[in-house]
């Protein structure tokens, strides 16, 4: 899963998925292609635990996610852009 964030004229991407190389998964905040925080994580329960962490921490800290009305820079509004999963056939097994 991917989510769009914006605050002021600053943008970042936050990214949950499978973990490369392993059996767990990734945290990944990117706020640009120099800048990228990954975090590992083993379970689901840890994951959802993480998850819900990042997400207060982004808007406590004046994140909010992007809307339909205003997509990541250069991509075209397709539906809700801030929310966009991989499809089936492209998900790790």
């Amino acid at each position: 899963m991917v989510w769009f964030f914006e605050r002021e004229s600053e943008r970042l991407q936050y990214e949950i998925r499978h973990e490369q190389e392993g059996p767990g998964y990734e945290l990944v905040i990117s706020a640009s292609a120099d800048e990228k925080t990954v975090e590992k994580v083993t379970s689901p329960a840890e994951l959802i635990e993480r998850s819900q962490d990042v997400w207060t921490f982004l808007l406590n800290g004046g994140w909010r996610p992007l809307d339909a009305q205003t997509p990541p820079a250069g991509r075209p509004v397709r539906g809700r852009p801030h929310v966009i999963a991989r499809p089936r056939s492209a998900r790790r097994r």
